[in-house]
């Protein structure tokens, strides 16, 4: 059997790039009570309520801190643990007399990290946020063993109760997995360094690592690793991940809508279930052979029959829609919203019964009595009225409390409370200032001022957080302040900001990158140097995005997009949604028989030639289209250079453009022809230049596109294209004396001849 040790989470706490129950709603839990019936926090109100599993109705009702405050419940048995977050404090719960201890703080200057993990004898306290762990006695919650250091920003997805009361913490920066056994520690490295997730499956530790792609079953013995499992998960998928309190199984929930099944006995996780694309989903939990998974964008719950592999219900349970806990127990499984009174149980075959934990126009009305005088029962609690016969009332043996500099505000009591009702949380520390009189300080039975109880210092004020803007989204800055609630000056202000690290003063900026719930917390000094604190949960939305669908026509890509939009290949059309907030610039890249032709959409780029086209998103108001065209290259031409040079002259073509090799054509006294290849014949333009040798020239160009004109010629070449020119014997600069010393130009032999005899 697997210990009955869960947290369950009273925050709707977000993790970071992969995500464990955090991120996507509160971590489901597998709660087993002998008693049949699970504790369930509520935040808002500062209380816990003892639910019946058979029946769905309350049980017990207690006020365990001041409403606001950062509630977990921790449950052993029957036996129960509440953590509070925002005082850094964990009360025991009695599960027979529903008595509260005094509030203690095994860790000192723990907050928002302080969580517990508890099974039958045993409590551990441990702050995720600083790395350090506490051996603590389940029934005064009292330290009993030194500090244990480990890794800062561990985080509770990474820390888990096995059945034999053995923790296990997983450093993912190190990739170590450490064992705690009491005051034993024994470490063993068993994955790699990155993103990581360890559960207890069937007893046993089994190790998620998601970068990997695998999941890695540990020997409990020797904390070593074991067996390897391939996991087939995309590199873009964040996950929530549980195991079967029962069996060697674990079931993994990716982002994109699908819950892997892993079957440890036979090392494979190929059983894959479909649920929806569409929805945020949390953690799954198992009870009587059936697998639930909340979905939290439609405020319902997925049931899976293991037997079948399929959907069986999609049950109701939240109205409107919201994130919730989900915790199993002996085939009934309980959900909770921690943020109202709303909670219920759900059955194997999907009925829901609805529940309402307090009363919300009155959250004090039904608060349970403590049953006095059991055996081993602590003074009265905080939360529970005893009251004293007047007969023996003595106001000197209950001398009234003083507030501790720690202590958070206590809520005023309502008017019209009877006996039998709880009265609110007010802290049980005592001052640590404040010392019993001396023998001859007693007061005496006569009646005198010094009889009277020392003054009572003024509450504590609360603080309020505020944001701007007040619904932050993901990759934008919000500004948070705070003040006081009776206008204090604060001072020393210390602020914590889950998957954000800390900053001091006020205001204070601070950036998420992913959507989620965060926890805020706040400490600050007032005047008199006592110390407040308070904590808000912030919801980020997710960045403003929009619709853009990409169809490349055939002859190429197109690139330039994020995510599947990175490269849309030919003939076919990638959808995404894209940040509203950035531009994006598409460009058109033709495959070898293709160029460049227009741009159809959208509007800003429509009928350009360019290769690229700038999206300016922030300007559209609906989906964005992209499409474009690609032209096919003509075919190749062929180009036929025909050069003659006349007896002793010579001279060189040569041809560039138009896709050719650009080889020169030489003519030595005789008829050369060339051919060229035109390759994109009606795009770019040929060039040719026709250049002759010291003793000759060239007398000009005789067929084609170039003739009668200049030695260096342009054209384009749209089909079979022959060009031909000459050379002649004889500089040019000798030929163009000639008119003007008033010589003949005799005919081409005539020439021939006086310039061999004259020796030029």
């Amino acid at each position: 059997m697997r210990s009955s040790a869960w947290v369950v989470s009273a925050a709707l706490l977000v993790g970071a790039a992969v995500v464990f129950g955090a991120d996507d709603g509160i971590p489901a839990q597998d709660v087993r009570l002998l008693s049949g019936s699970a504790w369930l926090s509520s935040a808002k109100v500062g209380q816990v309520t003892l639910l019946d599993g058979s029946t769905a109705e309350v049980a017990a009702q207690l006020q365990v801190a001041p409403p606001g405050n950062v509630v977990d419940v921790v449950q052993a048995g029957s036996t129960a643990y509440a953590v509070d977050k925002t005082a850094g404090t964990i009360r025991r719960i009695d599960g027979a007399t529903f008595e509260l201890s005094t509030p203690e703080a095994p860790i000192p200057d723990s907050r928002a990290g302080l969580t517990a993990f508890a099974g039958e004898n045993v409590l551990y306290a441990f702050d995720s946020e600083r790395g350090v762990l506490v051996d603590t006695d389940p029934r005064t919650v009292a330290r009993r063993g030194k500090e244990q250091t480990l890794a800062a920003q561990v985080g509770t997805n990474t820390t888990t109760l096995d059945d034999a009361k053995r923790l296990w913490v997983l450093e993912n920066s190190t990739g170590v997995l450490t064992r705690f056994d009491g005051q034993e520690r024994t470490n063993a490295k068993v994955t790699d360094p990155g993103e990581n997730v360890v559960t207890i499956a069937g007893g046993s530790p089994v190790v998620v690592n998601v970068q990997g792609r695998k999941v890695i079953t540990v020997d409990p013995i020797t904390g070593t690793a074991d067996r390897t499992i391939g996991l087939d998960l995309r590199a873009d998928d964040t996950v929530q991940v549980s195991g079967s309190p029962h069996d060697p199984r674990v079931y993994i929930v990716a982002s994109r809508g699908v819950v892997h099944i892993c079957d440890l006995t036979v090392g494979s996780c190929e059983q894959v279930i479909p649920l929806t694309a569409n929805s945020k989903l949390g953690p799954a939990v198992e009870a009587g052979k059936r697998v639930f998974v909340p979905d939290y964008t439609t405020g319902q719950v997925w049931i899976i029959d293991l037997a079948g592999g399929k959907v069986v219900a999609k049950p109701q349970v939240l109205t409107p829609a919201g994130d919730f806990q989900l915790l199993a127990r002996d085939g009934v499984v309980f959900f909770n919203d921690p943020e109202s009174a709303r909670a219920g149980v759900i059955q194997l075959d999907g009925t829901v019964l609805n529940t309402a934990k307090y009363d919300e126009t009155n959250p004090n009305k039904g608060l349970t009595q403590p049953v006095a005088g059991q055996s081993g029962q602590t003074p009265p609690s905080a939360g529970a009225s005893q009251p004293t016969p007047p007969s023996q009332a003595n106001p000197q043996s209950n001398p009234p409390r003083q507030t501790s500099p720690r202590n958070t505000p206590s809520i005023t009591q309502p008017p019209n409370r009877t006996q039998q009702t709880q009265q609110p949380y007010q802290s049980q520390q005592p001052n640590p200032n404040q010392h019993s009189s001396s023998p001859s300080q007693q007061p005496s039975n006569s009646s005198s001022s010094s009889s009277q109880p020392p003054p009572t210092p003024d509450p504590l004020p609360s603080l309020r957080i505020t944001a701007n803007p007040s619904a932050p989204v993901a990759g934008e800055p919000a500004t948070f302040n705070v003040t006081a609630s009776d206008g204090q000056q604060l001072s020393n202000i210390r602020w914590s900001f889950q998957g954000g690290g800390s900053k001091t003063g006020a205001p204070v900026q601070q950036t998420w990158n992913q959507e989620g719930q965060y926890l805020v917390s706040v400490q600050a000094r007032i005047p008199d140097s006592r110390e407040t604190s308070g904590s808000v949960t912030v919801t980020v939305g997710a960045a403003p995005t929009i619709s853009v669908s990409v169809t490349v026509a055939p002859g190429g890509r197109i690139t330039g997009g994020p995510g599947n939009l990175a490269s849309c290949s030919s003939g076919s059309r990638c959808t995404g949604e894209v940040d509203r907030r950035t531009n994006i610039t598409f460009r058109m890249e033709p495959d070898s028989t293709h160029r460049i032709g227009k741009w159809r959409t959208p509007a800003e780029c429509a009928g350009s030639t360019s290769a690229t086209c700038t999206v300016r998103t922030s300007t559209h108001t609906e989906s964005i289209s992209v499409a474009n065209e690609f032209e096919a290259k003509p075919a190749p031409t062929k180009l036929t250079v025909r050069v003659t040079a006349a007896t002793g002259s010579s001279g060189t073509v040569t041809v560039r453009g138009g896709g050719t090799d650009g080889r020169d054509c030489v003519a030595l006294s005789q008829t050369t022809t060339c051919t060229y290849t035109v390759t994109e014949p009606d795009t770019n333009a040929v060039f040719v230049s026709a250049a002759a040798r010291s003793d000759s020239h060239f007398a000009g160009w005789t067929e084609g596109p170039c003739a009668g004109g200049k030695a260096d010629c342009t054209f384009n070449v749209f089909n079979d294209t022959t060009i031909a020119g000459k050379f002649a014997v004889g500089s040019a600069t000798f030929i163009w004396l000639l008119p003007m010393l008033g010589l003949r130009i005799p005919p081409q032999a005539a020439r021939d001849k006086r310039q061999r005899e004259v020796g030029i």
